[in-house]
């Protein structure tokens, strides 16, 4: 993939590297996602918690961990409300695509900045 971008003359073929990181950032990430029953992280069973707060009681609850940062928490709950969805397929494709779009796009510049 770095060989691919690096000797990208004229960016015939841009379209085609994104597409082979994003299925490689997608094999990763979803593979261990759906690997395990719970999410994978930093205190997933309390933020499952915090956000099943929020659709119970209608607003972030203060004075516990995370109430000053609550934008995670925010995002799964309206993907669900949005989608449909249980809290792991929403913080699944909340969070989760996010950060594979971000990675995607870093390594694709690094490339490209290593290139130029």
């Amino acid at each position: 993939m770095f060989l691919e971008i690096f000797y990208n003359y004229e960016n015939r073929y841009s379209r085609f590297i994104l597409l082979q990181i994003l299925i490689i950032a997608l094999n990763l990430v979803l593979s261990e996602q759906f690997l395990f029953t719970s999410l994978i992280g930093i205190d997933p069973a309390y933020h499952q918690f915090l956000v099943i707060n929020i659709f119970e009681i209608g607003h972030i609850i203060q004075g516990v961990n995370y109430s000053n940062v609550p934008l995670f928490q925010i995002i799964v709950a309206i993907s669900s409300i949005l989608l449909g969805l249980p809290y792991k397929l929403s913080a699944i494709f909340s969070i989760s695509f996010s950060g594979i779009f971000c990675v995607v796009i870093f390594f694709f510049l690094i490339g490209k900045l290593i290139y130029t």
